[in-house]
């Protein structure tokens, strides 16, 4: 998923500018700053994982601001963890698969 300005979706602006707010705002660690810094190495992993992230999102939870939400909470995982240096898609589809199945379970228990 690219997120040139030519193409970007209100869906992926919320997504980036959440990520961007998290990354400043959550106190990124000085491991995160080096090189690329927080944001520009979480942009690069959201292009690179985003779509697939959100898709497994979406298929869990069936609700597109749910899926959105799941995603910026699975993203900031990743950003917490500190730059995995392998396995990235495995950590996001297993935080994005755990996460969203909480969701769904809240939602259940409050029905």
């Amino acid at each position: 998923m690219s997120l040139s300005i030519a193409n970007i979706t209100a869906s992926q602006m919320t997504v980036t500018n959440a990520l961007a707010f998290a990354a400043h705002a959550g106190g990124a660690d000085d491991s995160l700053t080096a090189s690329s810094g927080p944001i520009e190495w979480l942009a690069a992993q959201y292009d690179r994982h985003g779509q697939q992230v959100y898709s497994l999102a979406f298929h869990i939870v069936k609700d597109q601001a749910e899926a959105e939400a799941v995603v910026v909470e699975a993203f900031l995982a990743l950003h917490r963890a500190g730059r995995p240096a392998d396995a990235i898609e495995d950590h996001l589809l297993r935080w994005t698969q755990d996460m969203a199945v909480l969701r769904v379970n809240s939602r259940s228990s409050r029905s």
